[in-house]
Order: structure tokens, then sequence, then C-alpha cells
């Protein structure tokens, strides 16, 4: 088995090193019928394992 990569196994403080991935496109409906596509970024912490997702106009 290979060694866990220093960023995951070095003490660091709270999504100081993070991993990050897209979800989607989720279809969201607005006010007056306006239909939007959006993607959810999902942002990982190595140190912590705590996960926080924000929403995202376009996969750039």
């Amino acid at each position: 088995m290979p060694n866990l990569p220093e960023s995951r196994v070095r003490r660091s403080r709270a999504f100081e090193n993070v991993g990050l991935d897209y979800l989607g496109p989720i279809t969201l409906k607005a006010p007056y019928g306006m239909i939007y596509k959006r993607w959810i970024a999902l942002f990982t912490c190595f140190t912590t394992g705590a996960v926080h997702l924000e929403l995202a106009e376009d996969l750039s």
C-alpha cells in the first residue's frame, strides 16, 4: 500500500488542504418560470473530513 500524501498526515487547520469536486447540473426554477442550470461545488477538508457546499453558476 502506498504512503499517504503529506497533506493528509501532517497537522493542519481545518480547510487548509481540501479536495474539490462538482455535482450536477441541477435545474432550478425561479419565480416567474425562469429555469436555470446550476452546479454544486463540493469542498472536502482532508484534515477533519468536513464538507462545504456552494452553488456555482458554471464550471469555471
